[in-house]
């Protein structure tokens, strides 16, 4: 039995009393409750899941702190990637701030909720991801629609030290069965070797109704484009809850990457994800 930690690179959490949460919406009605540690740390034990990376999931640093909070109680988190600014002038100030936190490992600068993400490409944010280099934090780059992953591509150009992980394999189009743009452009941003891809999102991006098989070009594209060494699974619990609970999301996943070494599977289901987020690094947060 191995004894690589298997790792969730991609968690969300959220108590609606604090009111920040603009990206949750009317219609997603299962989502409109508080999801916290305590809700999800039984379907990580199903799993075998040892740790998690919590993402962002409003727009404010206040919330960036709430997670920190929530990791002092539970050790099972172990890395949190916040939101800042990127186009602030203090930008760097606020990020050495919460660097002593040990467990902020990196930043999703989302803007305007992501409606307009050619902020990617504007001079005035350069300042912030030189930042991000020079303190070694990685930018997760969320995008709405495949047809965008230019502007990721455009960052990994301009800033080829800046660490990059690309959530949601890029949001590729399985509902309307769109796949050749997709995975062109996903083919021209993986020739960035600072560019890693998330190994999630796929059954959020099928319509209802969803096989696994309809699924699986899209999961073998991002297999050949990125290889075992830059991958990491990531649930997107609970936003991944609009279309299946968290057993059939690590069950899918696990389909698509079976036929690999089980070193190779280590890798996309803990390693990476401890490497590239520097898990290890630095002591535990205060308790």
């Amino acid at each position: 039995m191995s004894s690589a930690k298997v790792v969730d690179a991609h968690i969300h959490f959220w108590r609606l009393s604090n009111g920040y949460y603009d990206a949750l919406e009317p219609h997603m009605t299962i989502l409109l409750k508080d999801h916290l540690p305590a809700d999800l740390e039984p379907w990580l034990k199903a799993a075998g899941v040892d740790k998690i990376v919590v993402v962002e999931a409003a727009e404010t640093v206040d919330e960036t702190h709430f997670v920190l909070g929530l990791a002092e109680k539970y050790p099972f988190i172990a890395g949190v990637v916040g939101w800042v600014n990127l186009g602030s002038p203090d930008v760097a100030s606020v990020l050495r701030s919460l660097m002593k936190n040990p467990l902020y490992k990196g930043v999703r600068p989302c803007h305007d909720d992501n409606k307009t993400i050619q902020w990617m490409k504007d001079p005035a944010y350069d300042s912030g991801f030189n930042a991000l280099v020079e303190l070694g934090l990685s930018f997760d780059a969320l995008i709405q629609d495949f047809r965008e992953l230019d502007c990721v591509t455009s960052v990994a150009a301009r800033f080829p030290k800046l660490s990059i992980i690309l959530d949601h394999c890029g949001k590729p189009d399985i509902a309307n069965n769109i796949f050749a743009s997709w995975a062109a452009d996903m083919e021209r941003l993986a020739k960035h070797p600072n560019v890693v891809c998330k190994y999630s999102g796929l059954l959020n991006q099928a319509k209802a109704g969803w096989s696994v098989e309809g699924i699986r070009p899209y999961a073998e594209h991002i297999l050949k484009c990125f290889g075992p060494d830059r991958m990491l699974w990531g649930s997107d619990w609970p936003p991944a809850r609009l279309t299946a609970e968290y057993n059939v999301a690590w069950d899918v996943c696990h389909q698509y990457v079976a036929h690999l070494p089980a070193a190779d599977q280590e890798k996309i289901f803990g390693g990476n994800a401890t490497r590239i987020y520097r898990l290890h690094d630095g002591p535990a947060a205060p308790r």
